[in-house]
């Protein structure tokens, strides 16, 4: 896990205020610093990787507008974050988009001539 207070000396808390005051600075800082991190988590449940970078464009959208309900006596932000995460990718995982793509996909590639 990436220490975002180490590289930019802000703590976790300073980080949370940030967010809560819609900061764009930090939520930089907070996407530059974990986004690779978050993703690594997604695509260990979503093995496609321009779904994968969907669903990390969600977690980050639902972290900025869901601040307000982190509660640091739950756990950490990046655990909070990390929830999120896996959350919206099994939730994709499950839409009945995604089941579809993952057919065409399939059918496709079994159609596909050139593909050997």
């Amino acid at each position: 896990m990436p220490e975002i207070r180490k590289q930019h000396n802000i703590t976790e808390s300073q980080i949370i205020d940030g967010l809560v005051r819609r900061d764009e600075y930090v939520f930089e800082l907070l996407y530059d610093n974990y986004a690779s991190s978050l993703l690594g988590a997604i695509m260990r449940i979503i093995k496609n990787k321009d779904h994968a970078e969907e669903v990390l464009q969600d977690t980050f959208v639902k972290v900025w507008q869901k601040i307000d309900t982190y509660s640091n006596t739950k756990g950490r932000l990046y655990t909070w974050m990390f929830n999120i995460a896996r959350n919206n990718a099994l939730d994709k995982l499950k839409s009945k988009e995604y089941s579809q793509m993952s057919v065409t996909g399939t059918i496709e590639n079994t159609h596909n001539p050139d593909n050997t």
